[in-house]
């Protein structure tokens, strides 16, 4: 009896046992003001023409937030080919060119794609408020208008 007792213990715990642990706690509360996250970017990550700061990294969770601040220059072509982009306009003015074929393409860490420029792609001009999702494996391009900055929070999710 006492057997059995432990048995039925057991499986009705399954479901419990099973489940998952998070490897990344949960992100507490966060509040960033326009002057923290232009603070935060305003110099250029180590070898890149534009700034970056990632604010939420859950990689174990297949997703990551960051701000990204463009320029009018140094720009390349990128192509994700995991990562769906899900990408808010907060600052700014410029242009997002997608689709097309990646010319001179370089493959880097993790499969990503850089590249110089695209042929048979659409440009849309962007502003504050728009979003825009962009889906894994599109090439896309992020450039500021001249002489202005381009910022805008990417909500990164595995595809």
């Amino acid at each position: 009896m006492r057997l059995v007792l432990i048995a039925a213990t057991l499986l009705a715990a399954q479901p419990i046992l099973a489940q998952d642990t998070p490897a990344t706690a949960p992100d507490g509360f966060k509040f960033l003001e326009p002057p923290a996250i232009n603070q935060l970017l305003a110099k250029p990550q180590p070898g890149r023409v534009f700034g970056t700061a990632l604010v939420s990294r859950h990689l174990d969770r297949g997703y990551y937030v960051e701000f990204v601040k463009r320029f009018d220059h140094g720009n390349e072509v990128e192509v994700h080919p995991t990562w769906i982009d899900q990408i808010a306009v907060t600052a700014g003015t410029g242009t997002l060119t997608y689709g097309g074929e990646v010319v001179n393409p370089r493959t880097g860490a993790g499969g990503e794609i850089r590249g110089d420029r695209q042929t048979g792609a659409t440009t849309l001009h962007l502003v504050p408020g728009d979003f825009v999702i962009i889906p894994a494996g599109m090439p896309h391009k992020f450039v500021a208008a001249s002489g202005k900055t381009l910022t805008y929070v990417i909500f990164k999710v595995k595809g």
